[in-house]
């Protein structure tokens, strides 16, 4: 069970890591384009 709980949260961070990291680029390319 604990292995099992400890499985769950990373891979809902790394979807959230991966969300965040997506955003992340697309708010840099306008700024890129813009500077």
């Amino acid at each position: 069970m604990e292995i099992k709980l400890v499985e769950d949260p990373p891979m809902e961070l790394r979807t959230k890591r991966l969300l965040l990291r997506e955003w992340k680029d697309e708010d840099v390319e306008p700024i890129a384009q813009v500077g």
